[in-house]
């Protein structure tokens, strides 16, 4: 996966869900701190967030 730089805004998942990248990242720490429950789409892929 390759880094994005701070111009790029939006998340595109490969799964076809797009979402600002601030709310991308605000959802993969808050799984990682409290666990979701549920599948929000968001993985960690080879130990990289892909987010």
């Amino acid at each position: 996966m390759k880094a994005k730089t701070l111009g790029v805004r939006v998340h595109a998942c490969a799964c076809g869900r797009v979402l600002d990248r601030d709310v991308a990242a605000a959802m993969v720490v808050h799984e990682r701190a409290f666990g979701s429950g549920r599948d929000i789409g968001l993985r960690c892929v080879g130990g990289r967030v892909a987010a």
